[in-house]
């Protein structure tokens, strides 16, 4: 996974989550999705998690 397919993702990790808040907790989150008011350790864990759910995708895809 290339550097800006992995930012692409863990932005869309962090949306998800706002998302998921919003409707958890019935206010907005206070980045209100903007991934880019994140700090550098916060943006690692989406990171991180865009990473993990690759691998299983791309694990499952060679298993076929």
């Amino acid at each position: 996974m290339n550097k800006e397919l992995l930012e692409k993702c863990a932005e869309a990790v962090h949306k998800a989550y706002c998302r998921y808040y919003e409707e958890t907790k019935g206010k907005e989150y206070w980045t209100k999705g903007d991934y880019n008011l994140l700090d550098g350790p916060t943006k690692q864990i989406d990171r991180e998690t865009a990473k993990a759910v690759y691998e299983v995708l791309m694990y499952v895809d060679q298993k076929g």
